[in-house]
């Protein structure tokens, strides 16, 4: 597990406004999102398993993940969303099923300032 960071900000008060603007915006949407920070999700697709990390290329997109969200449903569904789907434009991709498994960011230790990229 690594720290929490969003790739393109310069700092940790910018990753945090990137983070809430992005998750408001998956709310707007009506997704119920839970309270976690994802920093990697792992699925089957089409019988194949997918890896999809915070900072690393989204295999079927070709873009870089910029954040993971959790969703409040009866079976594990996650929203990956990357600069066209889901931060600056559309809709994220949705994945997920009894077979995924998600691991969050380290929890931040009481004063830490974080880490970025």
């Amino acid at each position: 597990m690594g720290r929490f960071f969003i790739p393109f900000a310069d700092d940790v008060e910018e990753a945090e406004r990137i983070y809430a603007a992005v998750r408001e915006n998956m709310t707007r949407q009506g997704f119920h999102l839970l309270d976690r920070r994802i920093e990697r999700v792992t699925y089957l697709q089409d019988g194949e398993r997918h890896d999809s990390v915070v900072g690393q290329v989204e295999q079927g997109t070709g873009e870089e993940v910029t954040a993971i969200f959790g969703l409040s449903t009866s079976s594990p569904r996650f929203l990956v969303c990357t600069a066209r789907r889901g931060v600056f434009a559309g809709g994220p991709i949705v994945v997920g099923g009894d077979d995924t498994v998600a691991q969050d960011f380290d929890p931040e230790p009481s004063g830490s300032t974080g880490r970025l990229g």
